[in-house]
């Protein structure tokens, strides 16, 4: 449980990282819209083929960026507090009932 709690704070501060270098006033990228938004940026697919990807193939695309060095300084602290192994992420585990995109949005604001 501990890992995958791991996996998805490290997710939610990059989307969090994410929104706030791409979302506007009229985009704010709010819940799986900075997901699918970074894909986007990686990739350039078809939104629909995007939207149509599982959390798990969606988090497979993304691997290279949930890494815990890809984190600001304070996460990075954060996360070393709970002495979790370095590359634990294989993120791409997870199941769509594991994240709702909308669950933490109140906290990183």
């Amino acid at each position: 449980m501990k890992i995958c709690t791991n996996r998805l704070f490290i997710l939610e501060i990059i989307l969090y990282e994410h929104r706030k270098k791409y979302s506007t006033i009229f985009q704010p990228l709010i819940g799986k819209e900075a997901l699918n938004h970074m894909i986007f940026i990686q990739t350039r697919w078809k939104p629909a083929e995007i939207r149509s990807l599982s959390l798990a193939d969606s988090l497979f695309v993304i691997d290279e960026e949930l890494q815990i060095d890809k984190l600001p300084e304070d996460a990075k602290s954060f996360i070393e507090q709970f002495e979790i192994p370095e590359n634990p992420i294989m993120a791409y585990s997870l199941l769509e009932a594991d994240w709702d995109p909308k669950e933490n949005s109140v906290y990183l604001m």
